[in-house]
């Protein structure tokens, strides 16, 4: 199954954190070793911003997150205009513009969102989520 994490969840894989709950875990696991895994180019600005207000446990710089992501295999899916139209336009949505453009990156994409966030995990539109404390 093809996979795109949210941006806490990265997080929470890279860190070996276990708010990441064992089933969601196994399934990262899996599809890491599938190659199947991919992170939203909008949640490395996440993360930048977090390393700017020293938000993140692991204080490395940004450089360091986004070479972790990739070196364990973890691909970049790219914003670009027809991604950000479909964000703008999804419906019945919270209008958190990271939170859209990840969820339209992971429809766009086929792929299934492993996240926490209360507010995606209780959205009604197409996309297949994977509850990440689970």
């Amino acid at each position: 199954m093809k996979l795109l994490l949210d941006t806490h969840t990265a997080v929470w894989l890279l860190e070996g954190d276990r708010n990441l709950g064992r089933k969601a875990r196994a399934r990262c696991d899996a599809a890491l070793a599938g190659g199947d895994v991919a992170i939203c180019s909008v949640s490395i600005y996440e993360l930048g911003v977090l390393v700017v207000r020293k938000r993140l446990e692991s204080l490395r710089p940004l450089a360091d997150w986004r070479h972790a992501i990739r070196s364990i295999g973890i691909s970049e899916c790219v914003l670009d205009g027809e991604l950000a139209a479909r964000a703008a336009h999804l419906e019945a949505f919270h209008f958190d513009p990271a939170d859209r453009i990840i969820v339209a990156t992971a429809q766009a994409h086929g792929r299934a969102l492993v996240t926490a966030d209360r507010q995606i995990l209780g959205w009604n539109g197409r996309l297949e989520l994977v509850d990440a404390h689970r």
